[in-house]
């Protein structure tokens, strides 16, 4: 922004603040961050899409689900990466379904060999 580099960090501070608010980013909303990783692609695209179906079905009211979405750094050491992102007010809450969503994906659909989800709320960056 044309505000920092001016110096003027009042100004970039007040616009950063006015977008997140806008957008639903912290410190307005919380972000939760699903990455899931496999070492076949397929598997992990099918999979990804399976619990995301089941997500969106437990959310709580409010609550937005982004993705999945291919992560930013979509492989590393031989893994595929893939994401999903919840934005909400209640952490408490939105956490509580995607555990549960993640349940009732391990009973009711075949995860890929190597199958790993991880959990991040409010992550520091998302890649």
């Amino acid at each position: 922004m044309l505000t920092a580099a001016a110096g003027d960090y009042l100004g970039f501070y007040r616009a950063e603040l006015q977008e997140r608010r806008l957008h639903g980013y912290p410190p307005f909303m919380h972000i939760i961050r699903l990455l899931f990783t496999a070492p076949e692609q397929e598997g992990l695209l099918y999979a990804s899409l399976a619990y995301a179906a089941h997500l969106r079905r437990l959310l709580p009211p409010g609550a937005e689900l982004c993705g999945p979405a291919d992560a930013p750094l979509s492989r590393i050491k031989d893994r595929w990466r893939r994401q999903l992102l919840i934005k909400c007010g209640d952490v408490r809450a939105a956490a509580r379904a995607a555990e549960q969503a993640g349940r009732d994906f391990a009973a009711q659909e075949r995860p890929p060999a190597g199958w790993r989800a991880i959990v991040d709320v409010d992550p520091l960056n998302l890649m």
